[in-house]
């Protein structure tokens, strides 16, 4: 059983890796940063990362 599991769950991961991303839907997002402020980064599903984000006096 252990033996088939690991099987199935090899192949889920095959076919999860192949598979495209297809966006169900689409939002406009509109982010404002100060000049004063660098490291802000929009990834293309519109997450914000804030991690290298850094302000220039």
């Amino acid at each position: 059983m252990n033996q088939r599991t690991d099987k199935y769950n090899e192949i889920q991961e095959k076919i999860l890796s192949e598979l495209p991303v297809v966006p169900l839907f689409s939002e406009y997002q509109h982010i404002a940063v100060r000049k004063s402020v660098t490291g802000v980064k929009v990834s293309i599903d519109e997450r914000i990362f804030l991690n290298d984000a850094d302000k220039i006096d």
